[in-house]
């Protein structure tokens, strides 16, 4: 899982938050971004769903709070 986490940050949200700095993005697409790192994080493929164990806002929260740090890209996208 650790993996995971790191790649979803490092290529997913990165490249994500790049394009976000230029363009705002529809909010469809900030939905379906989201659920691709959702579904690459539990195990799944593009179409494919996984049960998900813990809500993807705990998730998204900092490390110092329990969370496992990856960035919501709705908020980003609004506040770029």
């Amino acid at each position: 899982m650790a993996g995971r986490i790191c790649l979803i940050n490092s290529m997913l949200t990165s490249l994500s938050l790049y394009i976000m700095s230029f363009y705002k993005i529809p909010k469809m697409l900030t939905k379906q971004l989201t659920s691709i790192q959702r579904n690459f994080l539990w195990g799944g493929k593009l179409d494919e769903k996984r049960m998900a164990w813990v809500s993807w806002e705990k998730i998204c929260r900092p490390k110092k709070e329990g969370g496992l740090g990856i960035k919501k890209l709705g908020a980003f996208n609004e506040a770029l």
